[in-house]
C-alpha cells in the first residue's frame, strides 16, 4: 500500500470528486490536477491531504483519501 502526502488547494467539486490544483510529476508522470473521491472539501481552501494507492491517468491523479486537513483555518 503507497501513500503521498499532498498539499494543495480545492479549486471544483462535484457530487463524486473534489478537484484540486497540482502541477507538477509523481513517479516520472506528468501531473495537472488532483482528483479524489470525496466532496467534504471546501473550494479555495488549502489542505493537507494523505492518500492511498495513488495511480496517474490521462495526466490526473486519482487516489482514495486517509485523511485531510485544512491548512491556515
Amino acid at each position: 500500500m503507497k501513500k503521498v502526502y499532498i498539499i494543495s488547494t480545492c479549486i471544483k467539486k462535484n457530487k463524486i470528486f473534489s478537484i484540486f490544483h497540482f502541477k507538477g510529476f509523481y513517479r516520472g508522470e506528468k501531473i495537472k490536477e488532483i482528483k479524489i473521491k470525496s466532496s467534504e472539501f471546501d473550494i479555495n481552501k488549502e489542505y493537507l491531504i494523505k492518500l492511498i494507492d495513488p495511480y496517474v491517468y490521462d495526466e490526473v491523479l486519482f487516489g482514495d483519501l486517509e485523511r485531510s486537513k485544512a491548512l491556515f483555518v
